[in-house]
């Protein structure tokens, strides 16, 4: 871990702190790879692991593409300070990342994020609004999950552009 953590420092590249959907997050990752050039990191928790694994093996030999789950929030805060900007959904890594002053693109899906958002000026957010959203459910009990599964990869790309091709000036929020 602290090989990585000294590398992490030294690189800019995308954080992504994955949600549910993990094949959309691979996408996003080839993706921010393929157009930029940067090295993209998936951080994650202990308990996410398991869920992570696959595609940790499927990119075993891209040198681009990282895979770290930190063992403090100390590490999490030291890698993510490194990247260029970090995307996620409304969460404590996100939240974070914009503390640290790190640009971010939040994923919101049960809480609005004009009430639960960062407050930075290096912020974009995306979010759906949904008839059943405002929720306070931790786990949707709607198995298509709308509010976060409404919100495409392309959507997401489309604001990576965005915020790696221009300096963001305030918060922007998307309702897309």
């Amino acid at each position: 871990p602290e090989e990585f953590i000294l590398r992490a420092r030294q690189r800019d590249g995308v954080s992504i702190n994955p949600t549910n959907d993990l094949s959309r997050f691979n996408a996003l990752a080839d993706r921010i790879v393929q157009s930029f050039g940067q090295d993209v990191v998936f951080v994650y928790s202990q308990d996410e692991a398991k869920r992570i694994e696959h595609y940790r093996i499927l990119h075993e030999r891209n040198t681009r593409i990282h895979f770290y789950s930190p063992a403090s929030a100390l590490e999490l805060a030291v890698v993510t300070k490194g990247a260029s900007l970090f995307v996620g959904n409304d969460s404590g890594p996100l939240h974070l990342a914009a503390g640290l002053g790190v640009r971010v693109i939040g994923l919101f899906g049960p809480a609005e994020p004009d009430l639960t958002a960062p407050r930075s000026a290096k912020s974009e957010f995306l979010y759906k609004r949904v008839e059943c959203s405002p929720c306070e459910q931790r786990v949707c009990v709607r198995r298509d999950d709308p509010c976060m599964g409404l919100i495409s990869i392309d959507e997401v790309y489309d604001a990576v552009v965005h915020a790696l091709s221009s300096e963001t000036v305030g918060a922007r929020v998307a309702q897309v």
